[in-house]
């Protein structure tokens, strides 16, 4: 079995429609979400560490500060993003790694928007 076949049978399976959707989002479905969804306890862990490392007052800020923090985090910290950028795109195909960096701006934002998200939706799961 070859790698690409490889990454593409681990991936959970997602029941999602994109007949009438443009190639990004198509991208953003038939790629990203499932690699994200199969990436999201690393994903978590990965914030969960940040937050210690950083020693922030993250438990102490309100539910509205809590999601300006995740957004300012992906938005701000270049290492962090990086990092979370890395466990996604660690898990393309060949075919996957080339569309994505003919298309690397777009992609990024929104991956980035869809990684900001998933982490406000489970923030309450991150315990410190």
């Amino acid at each position: 079995m070859n790698r690409d076949t490889a990454v593409i049978n681990i991936r959970p399976r997602l029941k999602l429609t994109t007949e009438q959707s443009t190639d990004a989002e198509k991208f953003q479905n038939i790629t990203l979400r499932p690699i994200l969804k199969l990436q999201n306890s690393l994903i978590l862990e990965s914030f969960k560490h940040r937050i210690v490392k950083h020693k922030s007052k993250f438990q102490n800020l309100s539910a509205a500060a809590k999601d300006q923090y995740i957004k300012d985090l992906l938005a701000k910290d270049i290492v962090f993003k990086n990092r979370m950028i890395g466990l996604t795109v660690g898990l393309f195909t060949e075919k996957e790694l080339a569309n994505f960096l003919v298309h690397e701006k777009e992609y990024t934002k929104r991956l980035t928007q869809m990684l900001v998200k998933r982490i406000q939706d489970q923030v309450d799961l991150v315990k410190l």
